[in-house]
């Protein structure tokens, strides 16, 4: 063997030397320190302290121990309590014992041009050419109610007779009204996207267009400070970062700064914007909401179809905390998670309230707009009994069938009388 060669051999040799002690030190003084942390210990319940730890408050936090989506699904959490379908369902679609409910997606990388392949042999949740499956729907009628928006009208947590849609098809029926709905819910859409799946449809007089959001277009706005782009093409753009940090947080070393990190500054100190900021990007997020929706309705009134646009309810639109369920309050302590983002409290209560204030001006634009963003709230009446949140924007039937009833209520009252 050359001296080269030799010296390759030695500089390795030296560098795995190196990082082996380091994770192993590091490991040992991240188990030593660990649980002298209250919020890092596996407890349920935790203190919230300042950065200088000082205690501001005997409060104690009750959060889930559950981090994701599946992990928290699977626990059938309050929302899922009385789901005759739940044992099926979740099975179907959070066990992957069944490959045929997988719907791939593709977009030109941008989040447009979205694209989803059909699930015809999934019993729960049956895509077709792009439309979520609605149940019920007449036979014979050439008249249609479109309704579009993200994850929310998708409704991928419950079976197909339990989506929005379907809920709104038979209430429709029972008032006698012949129409078919159609639901072009996709995950994670903003109104521009919804716009040009709308642009795609061949609309005729009568036909009735529905679009139910905010919820999207305030993080994308607020939280991605990019109100003209998408969701998915944002995760696309973070990808390699994000994956760069999720190989280089498998360290020892890591877990250890990040362990450091959070005894100095708290578990919810989120490093963030001042208000004032976070109301100019809700602000220019509001702008392009409002330039999007306008156009809807423009495309709509061509083709002698009614626009109906609901701004929709999530977990941060209501008013104040003090308003939530425990339930809701726990799951909101659980952050960051698959459920509540980190700082999504910071960026989301600014958004809905400031949506909220400029509501106003989608009437003025001659859209037909209604706010119900606080259905949900405790002392609504429109609220139904129970839990529904499954994170901080997707809900259960329940859920569903009274935002389907506040719809109905409105398509009633003001389209077909």
């Amino acid at each position: 063997m050359n001296n080269r060669s030799k010296n390759f051999l030695l500089i390795c040799g030296s560098i795995g030397f190196t990082i082996f002690t380091i994770e192993t030190l590091s490991l040992i003084a991240r188990k030593i320190i660990e649980c002298r942390i209250p919020y890092v210990c596996p407890k349920n319940l935790v203190s919230i302290h300042t950065p200088n730890q000082q205690a501001i408050s005997t409060q104690e936090i009750e959060k889930f121990p559950f981090l994701t989506h599946r992990e928290f699904r699977l626990s059938r959490p309050e929302p899922y309590r009385n789901s005759m379908y739940f044992d099926w369902f979740i099975e179907e679609g959070w066990t992957r014992k069944d490959p045929e409910c997988n719907s791939q997606t593709s977009h030109d990388g941008k989040g447009f041009n979205l694209k989803q392949s059909d699930t015809h042999n999934c019993k729960g949740e049956t895509i077709l050419n792009g439309w979520r499956i609605t149940t019920d729907q007449p036979k014979n009628s050439s008249k249609n109610v479109y309704i579009y928006g993200g994850s929310t009208v998708q409704n991928s947590e419950v079976p197909n007779n339990h989506t929005i849609a379907s809920y709104l098809q038979r209430s429709l029926l029972r008032h006698g009204i012949n129409y078919k709905v159609h639901n072009r819910g996709f995950t994670t859409v903003v109104t521009s996207q919804q716009l040009e799946f709308l642009k795609k449809e061949k609309l005729k007089r009568g036909d009735i267009v529905i679009f139910y959001d905010g919820g999207n277009n305030q993080w994308q706005g607020v939280a991605n400070n990019s109100p003209n782009g998408t969701i998915i093409g944002t995760n696309r753009n973070l990808w390699f970062f994000h994956r760069l940090k999720s190989l280089a947080s498998k360290s020892q070393m890591y877990k250890l700064l990040d362990l450091t990190q959070s005894k100095s500054s708290g578990p919810f100190d989120c490093t963030i914007l001042k208000e004032s900021d976070l109301y100019k990007r809700a602000n220019k997020s509001f702008d392009t909401y409002k330039s999007d929706l306008i156009l809807a309705n423009i495309y709509a009134e061509k083709s002698g179809a009614k626009f109906v646009h609901f701004m929709q309810p999530h977990l941060f639109s209501i008013s104040r905390r003090g308003r939530h369920s425990k339930y809701e309050q726990k799951l909101l302590n659980t952050m960051p998670s698959d459920m509540i983002p980190m700082c999504a409290d910071k960026y989301l209560e600014v958004a809905a309230k400031l949506y909220s204030e400029r509501h106003l001006e989608l009437k003025n634009s001659g859209i037909q707009s209604y706010d119900i963003s606080r259905m949900f709230e405790a002392s609504d009446p429109r609220r139904p009994a129970g839990e529904h949140y499954l994170d901080w924007i997707d809900i259960t039937e329940n859920g569903n069938k009274s935002v389907a009833k506040e719809i109905s209520k409105t398509l009633i009252l003001k389209n077909f009388n």
